[in-house]
């Protein structure tokens, strides 16, 4: 009984230590994604704008 408690508690620690560290990975994916979606959702605005004004310039030929 004992060796089947011990081997359980063994296996649950390490799908627990897993677990977490997957769990801390995409936290850490997840702040580097807002610190940049910013910068690169002004450039594709950007370039959606600029597009629409050379297909509006050259539609007006």
């Amino acid at each position: 009984m004992l060796v089947s408690l011990v081997s359980l508690s063994i296996l649950w620690a390490f799908a627990a230590s897993v677990t977490l560290g997957e769990g801390l990975n995409l936290r850490k994916v997840e702040t580097v994604q807002d610190h940049f979606e910013y910068p690169s959702g002004a450039l594709g605005s950007s370039l959606q704008a600029e597009r629409r004004a050379t297909m509006v310039y050259l539609g007006g030929r």
